[in-house]
């Protein structure tokens, strides 16, 4: 663990404070890491038609902020609206295939659909204590909820097989965002024009910054 984080450290670094200075927006500059090692660079220059990413090793070494005897062989930039476009669409195609808390949910209170019989790879992503702290928000559920909050070192398929076969099935509901969580959806909808399912799985990949810099696009002004 420690050498991930200094691994993860040793990358911000490379940067040199950029991303503090930064004045343009980059959807994937910070998830992009060269064949080299560096992490990808973005640069945009509007009056010269200019928007693409690039890895910055060589001029760093130009530079002589950084020597370390790599080599990089990109020798093209990527143009970023062409490159945002395929890696969105790809996200987007990927978290729209994964099973979801609510696909969790909805088949052990209603379908009563086995979802790993279905996707049997889906079982490493169900979360055994978000399930169990959703569940015992129902009175009538509350105490199997306890039963897997206590035998917790059940394999995940045996707490799925025991809820699925033991709650009766009925609808029940559960608050899935926070109202503020509410508000960045609706952002999200208007600045990519996106459904409210397609907003949530875009909202997943957002940091922070990115929905700020998507609320002040959004900001028309007038008194607060």
């Amino acid at each position: 663990m420690w050498g991930i984080v200094q691994e993860k450290r040793k990358l911000k670094l490379l940067r040199k404070g950029q991303f503090n200075r930064t004045t343009n927006f980059y959807l994937f500059r910070d998830f992009m890491i060269c064949s080299c090692g560096t992490p990808i660079g973005g640069r945009i220059k509007i009056d010269k038609s200019v928007r693409h990413y690039y890895c910055p090793l060589s001029e760093r070494k130009f530079n002589k902020s950084v020597d370390d005897g790599k080599i990089c062989s990109m020798k093209r930039c990527m143009n970023i609206p062409t490159t945002d476009k395929i890696l969105w669409e790809k996200v987007i195609d990927v978290l729209g295939n994964t099973i979801e808390l609510k696909d969790w949910l909805n088949s052990i209170n209603q379908t009563k659909n086995n979802l790993i019989d279905e996707t049997p790879d889906a079982l490493k992503e169900y979360a055994p204590y978000i399930i169990n702290r959703c569940l015992s928000g129902h009175i009538d559920c509350v105490l199997f909820a306890n039963e897997m909050n206590m035998n917790h070192n059940l394999d995940k398929d045996m707490q799925y097989s025991f809820y699925l076969n033991t709650i009766r099935k009925r609808k029940r509901y559960s608050p899935w965002l926070r109202k503020d969580k509410i508000k960045d959806l609706e952002c999200v909808k208007q600045y990519y024009s996106y459904s409210n399912e397609k907003a949530y799985q875009a909202l997943k990949i957002l940091s922070k910054e990115q929905l700020d810099f998507i609320k002040q696009r959004l900001e028309i002004g007038g008194t607060k």
